[in-house]
């Protein structure tokens, strides 16, 4: 992706490569006017106006694009509507008053929930607040989902567990639930030293007193797959 394509200006992604496909860049909606990009490039004067005006701010850059896009799968935050084929990075603080382009201040969203995101002070909006919560909780949904396609592609033997980022899983239970779920096998991985009070790996534990300090699981296998998988 380049620093010039229409995406990194806030226009929705159909739009974005609709007009990509027919030859028109960033500057050249800069250098022409409403009129002939309607005339030359088949835009209604609604389509030309939005681009002008889109083109006047400083494009996001594509690092804070991949860090909103990869985390959301690439679908709006808000409906998390997987139909959608187009999507909007959108200003949760308007862009007017803060200049800013940066992670924090963006989101994904489709065209129907971009344009909520504008009603101020109607019945049907999406606020600021409406908007941070449905992002955060829209990439931890997205995170816990590919770590479990991740966890279903690995074969439990006893050596599986090595490989998952038992770290990783916990902390995102924790996110989610505000704790750590149990399983069928958590009393017994208690009992052994394998989860600690809490119900979280006992990493120390298992290293010192189980596997000789080499490897996480050179030892028996205790069903710990089944508990984190």
């Amino acid at each position: 992706m380049s620093d010039s394509t229409f995406i990194n200006y806030g226009v929705p992604s159909d739009l974005a490569l609709s007009v990509q496909s027919r030859g028109l860049t960033v500057g050249r909606v800069r250098a022409l006017s409403i009129s002939e990009l309607v005339e030359f490039y088949n835009l209604t004067e609604e389509q030309a106006q939005f681009l002008r005006q889109a083109v006047k701010r400083k494009a996001i850059d594509n690092l804070d694009i991949q860090l909103l896009l990869e985390p959301s799968n690439f679908i709006c935050n808000a409906c998390k509507d997987t139909e959608s084929h187009a999507y909007v990075l959108h200003h949760i603080v308007p862009y007017e008053e803060t200049q800013d382009n940066q992670y924090d201040n963006l989101i994904v969203l489709c065209a129907s929930d971009h344009d909520l995101a504008y009603r101020g002070g109607l019945t049907l909006w999406l606020n600021e607040r409406q908007l941070r919560r449905a992002k955060r909780s829209w990439e931890i949904q997205v995170a816990m989902a590919n770590v479990e396609r991740s966890a279903q592609t690995i074969a439990i033997d006893d050596n599986a567990i090595d490989y998952i980022n038992l770290r990783r899983i916990e902390g995102l239970c924790i996110r989610v639930f505000c704790f750590i779920p149990e399983t069928t096998c958590t009393s017994r991985l208690k009992r052994t030293g394998i989860l600690d009070g809490d119900g979280a790996f006992d990493q120390k534990f298992v290293q010192s007193n189980m596997s000789g300090g080499r490897y996480l699981f050179d030892y028996v296998n205790h069903r710990e797959g089944e508990h984190y998988i």
